[in-house]
């Protein structure tokens, strides 16, 4: 009661509605709007703006609509259209919602009529689309599909367990259960060739329909003692060596070799007797200490010590695979990396340790039999974690093992830094032919001097650091394990790909790192002055503005890919991102962070969401414009997870513009900041000013300073860590109110034609 006392106070009592207010609009008279601690209802919002701005009605019922959209906003819409048959209950509820892509609004009934009329889309496909684009339209999401008609026969568990999972080519998605039954009753088909069809199409999604005991019953699965079988004499063998039927048979197959003979799982398998407990690993020669070690005992991959790498886009040596969790397994000791050829291309993984696993020298282990055939390109080797002194190859790579299946036998061992990389870096082989289908040993000793490599104990490479800086030597910090297959590329590639040969599985049996007790640690450098503490308990926002240079730098691949690591290195907590040109999921994907909006206008925001919950997302217009065309501010509210504490992120793109053009982007952008009146704010951006910091109106004006009697009331300060060498001045700011900043840098330029800037504040 309080509460509703508070807010009529604020908002007092909602003015009558003038004649002319179209109806949708009347619908929202009453609704509260609120900025802050200011509220208000939308009809006395527009009554105050056309009292005292002198607007028109029309004029102020846009006002109204663009300042509070989520409330208010279908009153700058025409009414939504009819709702037409086959519309469910939850999705006439959102008909007459308001969502924006950030330069254009709809109601959700009129996007939704759009893409049936513009785009041919049916009835259920557009809800679908519109509920996937906005979160304002999610109850236009298509209800679940039916279950697998209880008079079709022939559905194996396998299928009914991705029945009800989404597919989806293009703009088209269904569930594979819908596709199927579309496929029988329109199509003629069985259900048996349906399924076929439909995991063909949908191979990620719905492969397990496509895969049955039968289809896999002469394919080859092989143990970690290098024992191989089919699927079906396996399956003979354990009926008549076991005495169990059939069916538990078929289990027990399927959970010894789920990649192999995963699809004749179904019936609950006997119990087999207890295994012994795995040997642990053998005592380590003499000056050496174990410190960290995977022996893959398990059933799943531990995720304390590993994460993963996803995504494609070449990975700066145009791969052709995408890489996926679902590819590295577990099993009988042994993890598994598994690729297979895909109707959209090739799936595998890279499995990396980095925050998990990171090390500044050492020995480093790893025991495993590597795939073979044309086209296929297994690797074991380390990145830097924190990119010491800048992208790749700066701060340096270490290959302990590389095989390329169009030189099946020859084992590699590189280096690669500023001084000798790619084709150049500095590299020793050794030849394994006559027991390549064996497991091996691969290992490098790494000191603060040498690397040396090893192949089942026999050494054949050494690397040593010279007196030539860290061009020839950045060794000195910590690097991190990656575990990964890749198909074709530059060199894997080299003589083509030959797709008879998928699916390969790399098998790797352990990875050991050791200590060497005798090792002298690189001295400490002397730590810079520290910042005035922040308080107990406060949190760490490390923040990164970055031009991204998308038309160019993101379609190459070698250049995406230093920018993409130079991320990794960064760990940003939140990025704002210019010039991505539809490039915002790759990043995400390959970066691990968040995107807080459809990609607009170059722009994005990426975020780390186990540390920040987005809580409400926008953007808004600037009046200017140039020939790259409309300039625009996106901003999300973000809560810190582990404290609640909200603050807002602002990024934006200003134009290549003269500086009075530019001061009144200033001006726009402080406006709006204004109603951010929930917490701290953060503006990062490419503000284009190139006449420098200290003559530029704009960026005076957004940081306090009095500009010909004009004053900001959203006074910003400049984080310092702006210096691109763009123009003639700073062009790239991180500008925040409400933070203690810790420290700030410029980190050397990656792939880019601009530099990032980082920020590390604390709330």
């Amino acid at each position: 009661m309080r509460l509703f006392s508070s807010i009529l106070c604020l908002v007092g009592i909602t003015t009558a509605q003038p004649s002319g207010v179209p109806s949708h609009c009347a619908a929202v008279w009453k609704t509260i709007a609120c900025a802050g601690s200011q509220c208000y209802s939308c009809g006395d919002r527009i009554e105050w703006m056309r009292n005292t701005q002198m607007m028109s009605l029309q004029e102020a019922m846009s006002h109204v609509a663009n300042e509070f959209q989520r409330e208010c906003g279908v009153c700058d819409q025409p009414p939504p259209p009819p709702i037409p048959a086959g519309v469910h209950k939850d999705c006439e509820d959102d008909w007459s919602n308001v969502a924006c892509d950030g330069s254009d609004c709809y109601t959700c009934g009129a996007r939704i009529e759009w893409l049936r009329s513009n785009d041919g889309l049916s009835l259920e496909d557009a809800m679908s689309r519109v509920s996937m684009e906005f979160g304002d339209c999610s109850g236009c999401v298509p209800p679940p599909p039916p279950p697998p008609p209880p008079t079709t026969p022939g559905v194996p568990p396998a299928c009914s367990n991705v029945w009800d999972k989404i597919a989806c080519a293009g703009s088209d998605c269904y569930s594979c259960g819908s596709r199927i039954t579309w496929v029988v009753n329109n199509e003629g088909y069985s259900m048996e060739k349906a399924m076929l069809r439909v995991a063909d199409e949908f191979p990620a999604v719905c492969g397990d329909c496509g895969r049955t005991c039968e289809s896999v019953w002469d394919t080859l699965a092989c143990d970690s003692n290098n024992d191989c079988y089919s699927c079906g004499s396996r399956i003979d063998w354990v009926v008549a060596n076991r005495h169990v039927s059939k069916e538990q048979a078929m289990a027990s197959v399927a959970l010894e070799f789920p990649n192999e003979c995963g699809a004749c799982g179904g019936a609950q398998p006997p119990s087999p007797p207890s295994p012994p407990s795995p040997p642990s690993p053998p005592s380590p020669p003499s000056g050496l200490v174990l410190v960290w070690n995977d022996e893959f005992d398990g059933n799943s991959l531990d995720q304390s010590k590993w994460g993963f790498d996803l995504g494609a886009g070449g990975w700066g040596n145009n791969e052709a695979q995408t890489y996926t969790k679902e590819a590295a397994t577990v099993s009988n000791g042994v993890m598994k990396i598994t690729t297979t050829k895909t109707s959209g291309g090739y799936e595998s993984a890279r499995v990396v340790s980095k925050g998990k696993g990171d090390w500044t020298y050492g020995k480093f282990e790893v025991r495993a039999k590597i795939p073979l055939g044309r086209g296929t390109w297994p690797a074991i080797w380390m990145l830097p974690t924190h990119w010491k002194y800048g992208g790749w190859p700066d701060s340096g790579e270490i290959d302990i093992m590389e095989h390329v299946g169009f030189d099946e036998g020859t084992i590699h061992g590189t280096t690669h830094t500023r001084s000798g990389f790619g084709g150049g870096g500095n590299s020793g082989k050794i030849d394994k032919s006559s027991s390549i289908h064996s497991f091996h040993t691969y290992s490098i000793t790494w000191t603060s001097t040498t690397i040396d490599w090893h192949c089942d104990g026999v050494h054949y490479h050494h690397y040593e650091k010279k007196n030539q800086g860290t061009d020839q030597w950045p060794y000195d910090q910590d690097f991190h394990f990656l575990l990964n297959t890749a198909v074709g590329g530059t060199w894997g590639g080299a003589h083509g790909i030959d797709d008879s040969i998928f699916p390969v599985v790399f098998e790797i049996d352990y990875v050991r790192v050791y200590a060497l007790q005798s090792q002298p640690q690189p001295p400490t450098p002397p730590s810079p002055p520290s910042p005035p503490s922040p308080p107990v308990g406060s949190f760490e926002l490390v923040t990164m503005t970055y031009n991204m240079y998308g038309w160019n730098a993101l379609n190459n691949d070698v250049l995406k890919s230093r920018i993409v690591d130079q991320i990794n290195g960064i760990k940003p907590v939140i990025l704002g991102g210019q010039e991505l040109d539809g490039k915002s999921s790759e990043i995400a994907s390959r970066t691990g962070l968040a995107t807080s909006h459809t990609e607009q206008h170059g722009l994005q925001i990426f975020y780390k969401s186990s540390v920040l919950r987005r809580i409400s997302t926008g953007s808004f217009k600037l009046a200017e414009r140039d020939q790259w065309g409309q300039r625009v501010v996106i901003w999300t509210e973000f809560e810190i997870i582990s404290s609640g504490i909200r603050f807002t992120h602002f990024n934006t793109h200003w134009c290549v513009c003269s500086e009075n053009s530019l001061f009144k982007s200033a001006q726009t952008t402080a406006f709006n900041m204004k109603r951010a009146l929930w917490g701290p704010i953060i503006l990062t951006g490419d503000f284009n000013v190139a006449q420098g910091y200290h003559n530029s109106k704009a960026i005076r004006y957004l940081t306090g300073s009095s500009v010909s009697g004009i004053k900001s009331d959203v006074p910003l300060i400049d984080a310092h860590t702006t210096g691109t060498t763009l123009g003639a001045g700073r062009i790239d700011y991180v500008l925040y109110s409400g933070f203690h900043k810790k420290t700030s840098w410029i980190p050397p330029r990656a792939g880019s034609d601009h530099n990032a800037a980082v920020a590390i504040f604390t709330v």
